[in-house]
């Protein structure tokens, strides 16, 4: 999983993709894939076959909940905004990584319970020790929360950004394996976490048979809240609903079910939440696979590598005419 602690290191936080193309672009090339990127940061990769008629798109997207510089003090601290959705309430205690001239980095202070007062709140600040911080950030720069690549047990894995490094990861493997007469193209779409803006413009003048989109779900943890979630090790997810291609999801049930896959049956019967939706509204058949991802939009995200390399033998196995 060297790719995946490679790709999750990456500072792509979204609207920011474009400066994090060659470093995209060197894993794309170790997975025999040559990176292109569009006027809207969506970074892509096209394998053509002679005299084949069927083009097959595979979504993930390349963008990172994380910062983003709001103002910076005369002491050096420096005031932020969230980009993407996080819950303020675990950012207390966070390493970061301000993006600026230079990278800088910082730490998300909390008052110690020695010095706080009974229901006071106070606002959050980055200190990075700099007193002339201004001299390699500005306002606008966009913040990575920093996190390190951690290898649990049982095959699991924790890391920020796992949504959606993830998927990118199984897209460029299944770009590498796949095998069938089809058009593949992989997009690792923009600006998913704040609209879905990206995968929205990137299909404006191309057509596509069929999207396979690739991101996580909810995995089940103790203690979660009454919402429906995915055992983590337990297979991926294939997903009925409102704007998905249901008839293709019936396709690969007994496919599933023969080959003896790990999977489970998702609903959303409206928006999904994911790049789905945007081709629906394009007019492009969609199905969505998910793998279940605990802790989702923090610093541990936390997933198994097996239903990572589980979903990868099933999209290269599965015939998608």
């Amino acid at each position: 999983m060297k790719s995946l602690d490679r790709l999750c290191k990456i500072s792509a936080v979204s609207g920011f993709e474009t400066v994090a193309f060659d470093e995209f672009s060197e894993v794309f090339s170790d997975y025999g894939l040559k990176a292109k990127i569009d006027d809207y940061g969506n970074i892509y990769a096209e394998k053509k076959v002679e005299n084949a008629d069927f083009n097959l798109l595979i979504d993930v997207h390349s963008d990172e909940i994380g910062l983003i510089v709001t103002e910076i003090l005369d002491n050096g601290f420096v005031k932020f905004d969230t980009v993407g959705g996080i819950d303020k309430k675990n950012l207390l205690c966070q390493e970061v990584t301000i993006c600026g001239k230079e990278q800088i980095y910082g730490i998300i202070g909390a008052i110690p319970p020695h010095l706080k007062k009974e229901n006071s709140e106070h606002p959050m600040l980055i200190d990075t020790g700099f007193k002339n911080v201004q001299d390699f950030i500005k306002i606008g720069d966009p913040i990575k929360l920093k996190a390190e690549f951690l290898r649990l047990q049982n095959s699991q894995l924790a890391s920020s950004a796992m949504d959606n490094r993830t998927g990118l990861l199984a897209a460029l493997m299944i770009g590498k394996k796949f095998k069938q007469n089809v058009n593949l193209t992989i997009v690792a779409a923009s600006k998913e976490e704040t609209g879905l803006q990206g995968s929205r413009l990137f299909t404006q003048d191309k057509r596509f048979d069929l999207a396979i989109v690739i991101d996580v779900t909810h995995g089940y943890f103790d203690g979660l809240c009454d919402y429906r979630a995915f055992p983590v090790g337990g297979g991926f997810t294939l997903c009925y609903g409102g704007v998905l291609q249901n008839s293709m999801v019936k396709r690969m049930l007994p496919f599933l079910k023969k080959e003896r896959y790990k999977y489970n049956v998702e609903v959303e019967p409206g928006n999904p939440g994911t790049n789905a939706f945007a081709y629906a509204g394009q007019g492009i058949p969609s199905v969505m696979l998910s793998i279940p991802l605990k802790y989702m939009h923090t610093t541990v995200e936390t997933l198994s590598a097996k239903d990572l390399k589980n979903l990868v033998s099933f999209v290269c196995d599965f015939k998608w005419q």
